[in-house]
């Protein structure tokens, strides 16, 4: 079975049901660079490295952001794990689950534990990170998970921002002057 990630006040989750048979949603997530079709934020996901542990591939935002993404666990229709981060600082541990829940649904959670927050950092972050990161990595989270049942519901690519603008990932888009 695939490693657990920690569970710690840092860590943080976002799930959703969809209406989809759980192959359906694990052959989506694992699609190398379903990013493009299925995430309201990301606007490339070259694949360095096709599906599978040793995985790699980025995640180009539309705000110009780029994260790194390394793939180190994979188990066929039920998961993988992997590590995210900016070119050279893998920063975050990700897991990606995908649960049956019913004949035609399924659940898939999406779990993200930072990696750098420990010993002092803790007493230094706890500010930032509680009132600033946690209810922006909430919102994202939940962005991406309904961005997989948009896709797998309508079977068309998620809109930039389809859940709202995102700063850091992508701006809200400003009308032609």
């Amino acid at each position: 079975m695939l490693d657990q990630v920690e569970r710690s006040f840092w860590t943080m989750s976002g799930t959703v049901e969809i209406p989809a048979p759980a192959k359906d949603v694990w052959d989506t997530i694992a699609s190398p660079g379903s990013l493009e079709s299925c995430h309201p934020f990301v606007e490339r996901n070259p694949v360095e490295k096709r599906a599978g542990a040793g995985a790699k591939d980025q995640v180009q935002y539309y705000s110009g952001l780029i994260y790194y993404r390394e793939f180190y666990t994979w188990e066929e229709g039920a998961g993988y794990d992997l590590l995210i981060g900016t070119k050279g600082r893998l920063s975050n541990k990700v897991s990606w689950r995908v649960r049956a829940s019913g004949e035609h649904e399924s659940t898939l959670t999406i779990t993200v534990h930072p990696l750098n927050i420990t010993g002092r950092k803790k007493l230094i972050y706890w500010a930032p990170l509680l009132f600033y990161y946690r209810p922006l990595l909430k919102r994202y989270l939940h962005s991406v998970v309904c961005g997989y049942r948009y896709f797998l519901t309508t079977g068309e690519p998620v809109p930039r921002n389809q859940f709202g603008a995102l700063r850091p990932y992508s701006p809200r888009v400003r009308a032609p002057q």
